[in-house]
């Protein structure tokens, strides 16, 4: 406060002070969980659907279900137990695999209300693992059973990748260069195919030997990332197929899935070691233990809210994690 005249009378004048009040952010590592509706339910892969919310495949149950941000949970009957998902013109695909991932020879189809449910033959006990949808607009898959790269389009035909033996594709996903990157477990590579080619461009192989290579997902910094589930360690490779791998703290972890999360980190899920983990892009690892006791942390994906989603197979519930 200060003084100031005004035709020679001398006046006060306040100094007005403003308070802004920011809004609260949220504590990274914060997991909320939700019970699914059916005991035994088996959840195993998840996808950000088109419809701003997160599906998931339930194997045991044979069930394709739905969680909203808030929770809420919708659960679809299906013939044949799904493991892989992936969503392709606003319609939700998913590899069925049948209950304890046996066989999977087919892929199956639902629209976004879970009505109109269609098959397309694969292949004879295949073994559809992980899901995703290419640049070229058609759906990718591993066929873990018959060591294959398939691709399918939108009205089901599909073409194949052959891979040598006991290469055991599982995991795949699109890098920053447009190609198609997979993990070969068996092999003990991680795989590049270009779309609209006819064979497998490189293979790289992971310095860990016996890694069992799980997961793979496009970083925020351009690179690959992926799991390594015997290795117990998180790897990087650039496009120029040059690795680098992170150990992770809590010995036996058995990390299934990786996704980048919201804030520019990668998330993935340890199951033996019950908790979920978030890895910098510059190699810094934190682990954040997950309440329900072995809950079992499978599949992760990132949701249109901005939480890192995941299913827990032994705990039967879905749930998310805070980033930010």
């Amino acid at each position: 406060m200060h003084r100031v005249r005004l035709f020679g009378i001398p006046l006060l004048a306040a100094t007005t002070l403003m308070t802004v009040i920011l809004p609260a952010r949220a504590t990274p590592g914060v997991i909320a969980e939700y019970a699914l509706p059916n005991a035994g339910s088996g959840p195993q892969q998840l996808v950000n659907g088109p419809d701003g919310n997160v599906w998931f495949t339930e194997n045991a149950g044979a069930r394709v279900a739905k969680v909203t941000p808030a929770g809420v949970t919708s659960e679809y009957p299906v013939p044949i137990g799904p493991y892989g998902i992936a969503h392709l013109n606003n319609q939700i695909w998913f590899g069925e695999a049948a209950v304890g991932h046996t066989g999977g020879g087919s892929i199956g189809r639902i629209n976004l209300d879970g009505a109109g449910y269609t098959s397309f033959p694969v292949a004879t006990n295949a073994g559809v693992r992980i899901m995703t949808t290419g640049p070229d607009a058609k759906l990718w898959f591993a066929e873990q059973l018959i060591d294959k790269i398939g691709t399918m389009t939108e009205t089901g035909t599909v073409k194949q990748y052959r891979l040598s033996n006991f290469d055991q594709p599982h995991g795949i996903t699109t890098g920053s260069d447009n190609a198609m990157w997979f993990t070969a477990t068996g092999g003990n590579y991680i795989g590049r195919i270009v779309p609209g080619t006819n064979k497998v461009a490189n293979k790289y192989t992971i310095p860990t030997a016996g890694s069992q290579a799980l997961g793979i997902t496009g970083g925020p910094d351009g690179n690959l990332w992926f799991v390594e589930n015997v290795g117990n360690k998180i790897g990087r490779i650039t496009t120029a197929g040059v690795i680098t791998e992170f150990a992770i703290p809590s010995a036996n972890a058995k990390p299934k899935s990786i996704t980048t999360g919201s804030d520019g980190n990668l998330w993935f899920s340890e199951h033996d070691t019950n908790k979920m983990g978030r890895i910098t892009p510059a190699g810094v690892i934190t682990e954040f233990a997950v309440p329900t006791v072995n809950g079992g942390p499978f599949g992760v994906a990132s949701g249109s809210d901005g939480k890192v989603w995941f299913v827990e197979f032994e705990g039967n519930k879905v749930a998310n994690v805070s980033v930010l």
